[in-house]
């Protein structure tokens, strides 16, 4: 699909432009005044009236929400359904308040009737992202990693034995939003782009979700 190898240019584009974006004067002096007084607003930066958030070592994120997964198989022609984005996690560590290196786990599924059985298609992403910050409130997550399609007709056992898995090459593209934030956590809206490449298809999920972020 054409959509999956623009994905693909943009995992591997986009944070090496973002990582060459230097904190300004104002947002050093603002993140200074913070470390010093959590409670102080910041200065410079964004809207005055937000605390900034303070970004060192640990992070974890988890989020849940919608999806479309487009599907183009070999034998099976494409498709495009709407389904989930079921529970995604991402732990890591921030190498300053712009950059950190995580490891992630996301997907999306969708299920449909075959021969009276209800079955579950799941796209699995398993890979390490890197994520930058080039605001307080907007960041980008992309990296590489293994890609898993599973096919079960029993709905939310991931190991089965009536499961059929297949394994390939994974990307995961995500820009998020946050809506509110504080110190030590943010909510936020998420868009995820999924495509991973298959011996017998090619598939593309998309998802949007709402994100708890933790530094």
């Amino acid at each position: 699909m054409r959509t999956a190898w623009i994905a693909v240019l943009i995992c591997m584009v986009a944070p090496m432009a973002l990582l060459a974006d230097e904190p300004t004067a104002d947002e050093l002096k603002a993140n200074s005044q913070q470390l010093a007084d959590p409670g102080t607003p910041a200065v410079g930066v964004g809207d005055p009236a937000v605390k900034r958030p303070i970004r060192s070592k640990l992070t974890v994120d988890l989020g849940l929400g919608f999806a479309i997964t487009e599907l183009d198989a070999d034998l099976g022609g494409r498709k495009t359904k709407i389904g989930v984005a079921p529970l995604s996690a991402s732990v890591g560590h921030f190498f300053n308040e712009r950059w950190a290196l995580m490891l992630r786990s996301s997907g999306t599924a969708f299920f449909e009737k075959a021969g009276g059985a209800t079955r579950e298609s799941l796209h699995s992403f398993f890979g390490v992202v890197g994520e930058v910050w080039p605001s307080d409130r907007f960041s980008l997550t992309a990296g590489p990693g293994l890609a898993v399609l599973t096919t079960n007709i029993r709905p939310f056992e991931f190991i089965s034995d009536d499961a059929d898995y297949e394994a390939g090459l994974g990307f995961s593209i995500r820009a998020a939003y946050s809506v509110y934030t504080e110190a030590a956590f943010c909510v936020r809206l998420a868009l995820e782009l999924l495509p991973g490449f298959y011996d017998s298809a090619t598939v593309v999920g998309e998802a949007v979700t709402v994100e708890l972020k933790i530094f």
